[in-house]
Order: structure tokens, then sequence, then C-alpha cells
């Protein structure tokens, strides 16, 4: 997502749902936002990537799932990594596995979701599996 006005109102009116940190809650608001903004898929996704960049994990989380609803596979396999990182920078292991699961499923040739996802489980220390 470029930024300009367009996208800095977008990201203002989703902030209060984030600080309130109901991050799935968020997702049907951001969708709701980048329909009424007139933000496309493929620009969500982008600034999913931007935000994990910034640190700030929470807007790469809610932006990438929201992205993934009009993404082909390898989009979705792109958007579902996202979320997994996302999920695993903040802390949530289980989330974390769940969405690079997502991601392989979309795209078995997604390397990225299988290097994390194998790190992920190795780290819980479920090496066997990883």
């Amino acid at each position: 997502m470029v930024e300009n006005d367009k996208t800095e109102e977008f990201l203002q009116k989703l902030a209060p749902c984030i600080q309130r940190g109901e991050l799935d809650a968020c997702v049907e608001e951001a969708a709701r936002l980048a329909n009424e903004f007139g933000i496309s898929a493929n620009e969500l996704l982008e600034s999913s990537y931007q935000m994990g960049e910034d640190g700030k994990y929470e807007l790469t989380y809610v932006l990438a799932l929201v992205a993934v609803e009009e993404l082909d596979d390898s989009g979705k396999a792109e958007a579902y990594y996202n979320a997994g990182f996302a999920a695993q920078s903040l802390g949530d292991a289980d989330l974390a596995k769940e969405h690079y699961k997502k991601a392989i499923e979309a795209d078995p040739n997604y390397a990225l979701a299988h290097n994390n996802y194998a790190n992920l489980l190795a780290d819980l220390g479920k090496k066997d599996e990883a």
C-alpha cells in the first residue's frame, strides 16, 4: 500500500481496534474499511510486509488475513505466511503453526513457510515433527 492520505486514514480508523488487542475482530473491521477506501488485496499484502518490517506485528497479522480472501493460491500462501510470522513474533506459537500450515496448503512449494514452520516446531522441542 503506497503511503497516501487514503492509506493514512485507513490506518487511523483501524488503530483503535488494534489498540484493543482484539486482532481477529480487527480482521472484519479492516476488511470493511479496505472496501470503503478501495484498497486492494495486493495493496494489503504489500502493506502487511511493510508493517512486519516496521515491527508492527498486530497490523501485519490483520492486513495479511484481510488480503488472503481475495488472493490466488500463491498470494494466499504469502498472506498466511505473513500472518504466521506475525503471530510467532507476538508469541502465539499455536496460531503461528495454524497459519504456516495454511500457507503450505495453499502453495506446497512456498519454501519460507516450510522453513519457518520447521524452525517453530524445533523451537517448541518437536524436532522429529520439524
